[in-house]
């Protein structure tokens, strides 16, 4: 009667050490399960970014080269990318509505070309942080082509910083 006694309550140790670590299995299990969903909700966001900068340059009339005004934005705007992690730079040039749809997608183009060069020579910007240049042509106008003003401000090169969503882990 008492051994069987004792070999109940080791059989109840027994029990409850394997209980026990049981626990211990589900605890990790659900966090390795909340660490893959943390994961794959990175991996899922990989199209999206945080604009983490960004610098407007503004050009004249049927005009490609950066103004210098300009400069001193665009060098300051590459330094701080540079202390990002996993950074890429968007250039996206466009126009205004005056003049051919040709012309105007070349205007893009170049100014975008232009902007893209000065970062990669004069901010040190290696290539591979540039996504290409993007030629917008007369698309996303921002003001009005009915007025000086508002042709001018269509008149622009967008120069942003992105992180990776995923990168960034936000």
């Amino acid at each position: 009667m008492q051994a069987q006694e004792q070999q109940i309550q080791k059989q109840e140790a027994q029990l409850k050490a394997e209980q026990q670590a049981s626990a211990e299995h589900a605890a990790e299990i659900a966090a390795n399960k909340a660490a893959i969903a943390a994961a794959n909700k990175r991996f899922g966001e990989l199209a999206d970014y945080n604009i983490l900068g960004e610098v407007t340059v503004l050009f004249g009339n049927d005009k490609v080269h950066i103004e210098d005004q300009y400069k001193p934005q665009l060098l300051k705007l590459a330094q701080q990318a540079k202390g990002i992690t996993g950074y890429v730079i968007q250039v996206k040039g466009y126009a205004s509505k005056v003049g051919s749809a040709a012309l105007n997608q070349r205007l893009s183009s170049e100014r975008a070309e232009n902007v893209t060069d000065f970062l990669e020579q004069q901010g040190q910007i290696p290539l591979t942080n540039i996504l290409a240049p993007g030629a917008m042509g007369t698309s996303r106008q921002v003001a009005s082509d009915s007025t000086a003003e508002g042709q001018a401000e269509n008149r622009r090169v967008m120069v942003r910083i992105l992180q990776n969503k995923g990168i960034a882990g936000t």
